[in-house]
């Protein structure tokens, strides 16, 4: 067997343990927020959306510990757009888009605007250390402002039946989320490492392995919640699980790469991936805004972001060429 083989068995491992690292941690620490009264949008953001966006976190920190910036900025910007076109176009293949009235124009307003803030710091084609401390600064108040308005918004207060509850005891929940969480280190090491292999032997870019290879990768653990989400008609839970998600790669994900890696980056983050990460989320609006005001959109919907994604992949790999 090659060397390059052997490095993309490493790869695939190293994502295997990601998102069964992230389902672990989900597992152990779902069981006490089911029995809290909070609205499934906010179970979205934070427990699914959040939780779901560790791996990219911990791929981030590492890849900016070994000098990797740009790997780590390819798989922040690269899974957010395969959040919302693989992810959200998948759930609504399968379910068509009809979250409950009002839910979600908040949160999606706090995902727009922080795109765009990212978007504006990235746009001299420097990632400083100013920057990142601006990005994890807003996760506080941006966690704030989705809380108080899901409390406000959920005075009738629909309780999460206890019947649903998995009723694990504290010490399993613990050790399930630890175990997940050493998953998601080692899964993490293991697929940079690899990135990095694949990308000197193919003579391929890291921002271009971190914006496909590496940004689906970890975007896995979204798109199973999303459509388990999609077959048992929780509409707001994944919407809440890509838009917590593209909040926590941008604020977190990059903040976390620019603290502990400031530098440059590759033009072409700014030419290609930043503009399309724009034009996804704009599109991402426009469908909600019409979602509700006809009420649902159809599973044909999905077309407008599936085929959009794979000609994204496409361009990517098009416009590949060594760094």
């Amino acid at each position: 067997m090659t060397t390059l083989a052997l490095w993309l068995l490493a790869a695939a491992a190293g994502l295997g343990l990601l998102a069964y690292g992230a389902r672990l941690f989900i597992l152990g620490a779902a069981d006490g927020a089911r029995r809290l009264r909070i609205s499934p949008m906010l179970v979205g953001v934070f427990l699914a959306g959040f939780a779901t966006s560790m791996p990219e976190a911990v791929v981030a920190a590492v890849a900016a510990y070994r000098d990797s910036l740009e790997l780590a900025l390819g798989n922040a910007v690269g899974s957010n757009i395969a959040n919302i076109g693989l992810v959200l176009g998948a759930a609504v293949l399968f379910m068509g888009m009809r979250p409950e009235r009002g839910a979600g124009n908040i949160e999606l307003g706090a995902m727009s605007a922080i795109t765009l803030l990212a978007c504006v710091l990235l746009a001299n084609g420097y990632l400083s250390r100013v920057d990142a401390v601006l990005l994890l600064a807003a996760l506080p108040l941006v966690g704030w402002l989705l809380v108080r308005n899901a409390v406000s918004r959920n005075t009738a207060g629909t309780p999460a039946g206890e019947e649903q509850a998995v009723r694990r005891s504290l010490p399993r929940n613990v050790a399930y989320a630890a175990l997940g969480l050493l998953l998601l280190l080692g899964g993490a090491e293991l697929l940079v490492r690899a990135a990095q292999q694949v990308a000197a032997i193919a003579g391929v870019g890291e921002l271009v392995i971190g914006a496909t290879i590496v940004a689906i990768g970890t975007s896995l653990p979204e798109l199973a919640i999303t459509v388990a989400g999609a077959i048992k008609r929780e509409a707001e839970l994944a919407l809440g699980n890509i838009i917590g998600s593209n909040i926590f790669n941008l604020l977190v994900v990059v903040g976390v790469a620019g603290a502990i890696a400031p530098s440059g980056f590759s033009p072409q983050l700014l030419t290609l991936h930043v503009p399309m990460l724009l034009g996804f989320t704009l599109w991402f609006v426009a469908l909600a805004a019409l979602c509700r005001r006809r009420g649902r959109l159809g599973r044909a919907w999905s077309v407008s972001l599936l085929l959009p994604f794979a000609l994204y992949l496409a361009l990517v790999i098009a416009l590949t060429g060594p760094d």
